[in-house]
């Protein structure tokens, strides 16, 4: 199952220090390359405001997601949405032939 992650700074990243700033963003690219290199997060995108991000996971539940973002670093910092599923392109075309095939196929009976 895919799930896409919307992530916003929030106030309280504001408030903290630039040094704990860092620290935590350190911390952040370690979590990002574990969860990389074991294939659940597929890709990461920083929006044009640098304060943002989209990222694509792949798990196979919402609670193996859930515990995911629970361990993000920037987790109490961030304002975040998760959408799921998500539904690949490819997937969508063959599903929408395949119903327009039977409904067709209802319409010539």
């Amino acid at each position: 199952m895919k799930f896409l992650a919307i992530s916003r700074f929030n106030s309280a990243w504001n408030a903290l220090a630039p040094e704990k700033q860092a620290a935590i963003t350190l911390a952040s690219f370690a979590y990002v390359e574990k969860y990389k290199k074991s294939g659940q997060l597929k890709e990461v995108f920083l929006l044009g405001d640098l304060k943002s991000s989209a990222t694509v996971w792949e798990h196979k539940s919402s609670e193996e997601m859930t515990r995911a973002v629970m361990e993000i670093p920037f987790f109490a910092y961030q304002d975040m949405e998760v959408l799921a599923p998500i539904v690949e392109e490819d997937a969508y075309r063959k599903v929408f032939a395949e119903a327009m095939e039977a409904a067709q196929k209802a319409g010539s009976h």
